[in-house]
Order: C-alpha cells, then sequence, then structure tokens
C-alpha cells in the first residue's frame, strides 16, 4: 500500500518545462502503471487540492481525507484526461465537483434528519 503524504510547496527549477508539459508525461506514464510517476503528480498538486478541500469543509483531518480520496478517484480516472487538457487544471475542476457534491450530500443528510429530531423532540 502506498502512502500519500501530503508534500511541501512544490516548486519548477528554472529551465524546466511547463509543470503541464511535464505532468503529461508523468500522466502517460502513470496511465501505464508506473507509480512514481502518479506519485510524481501527486507531489505538484496535493497542496492546491488541500487547500480547496480545507476551505470547503473547515477541518484539517477532513481535507487530508478528502484530498487523498481525490487523487485515489484521479488515479483510477486517468483516461479521462484528454492530451489537451493539463492535469493541473482537469484534477482541480474534478476535486471542487466532488467537494461541491459531498458538501450537498451532507446538507441534504443533515436537512432530512432535522425534521425527524423535531418530530422526536415534540412527541417527548
Amino acid at each position: 500500500m502506498v502512502t500519500l503524504a501530503l508534500p511541501a510547496a512544490h516548486r519548477l527549477a528554472e529551465g524546466q518545462r511547463s509543470l503541464s508539459q511535464r505532468d503529461l508525461g508523468f500522466v502517460d506514464r502513470a496511465k501505464e502503471g508506473e507509480k512514481q510517476a502518479f506519485l510524481d503528480l501527486f507531489g505538484a498538486h496535493a497542496n492546491r487540492v488541500y487547500s480547496v478541500s480545507l476551505r470547503l469543509v473547515g477541518n484539517v483531518a477532513a481535507a487530508e481525507n478528502l484530498t487523498r480520496d481525490i487523487f485515489i478517484e484521479a488515479f483510477s480516472r486517468l483516461d479521462a484526461i484528454r492530451d489537451d487538457a493539463t492535469f493541473g487544471r482537469w484534477l482541480y475542476y474534478s476535486a471542487v465537483k466532488a467537494l461541491v457534491a459531498r458538501k450537498q450530500a451532507c446538507s441534504l443528510t443533515s436537512t432530512a434528519e432535522r425534521p425527524t429530531q423535531a418530530l422526536a423532540t415534540r412527541a417527548e
């Protein structure tokens, strides 16, 4: 089992290709099953996904878990990446959509429970 730990901020060294060009190489290699390529993608993008997660859920542990879950889902959906799309943009929008959907599901669950709780309180 591979443990995904949040990396320090990722910076490009001068003279390196753009991150999106590097990402495409990592994506191609990850599609072929190379674990290190996916870990490199994780290292390059985890901070951004974690930041969005933390802003939406407001809890460090939950944001870490969501970041991990989003990357696991991203790994299973690598084939959905088009050659002209950057991995970072694709991942960011996938993460935001997943986080908003989870937040809506939690809000619907808590809303559905409220009337039941209110009725139980009144019955007492």
